[in-house]
């Protein structure tokens, strides 16, 4: 199994999910978040993480968005 699909499961196991789909950041004027979209048990699902996380799901492949909340640009 290559590294990436180890580190992926990994990272569904530890939110509780059975598949991440991506990981999105979320940035307002005073916070950076990260969460991740994937299947639960049978339902698409959102579950917010530490950035640590999502940091090395997107280094091993996972896609990422980045969400603008309310900020000035």
């Amino acid at each position: 199994m290559p590294a990436a699909a180890v580190r992926t499961s990994t990272g569904a196991t530890l939110v509780g999910l059975r598949r991440i789909d991506w990981v999105r950041l979320v940035v307002s004027d005073d916070h950076v978040g990260a969460e991740v979209v994937g299947v639960g048990y049978r339902l698409p699902r959102s579950c917010p993480i530490p950035m640590s996380l999502a940091a090395t799901l997107i280094a091993s492949g996972v896609p990422h968005t980045t969400r603008h909340v309310g900020t000035r640009r």
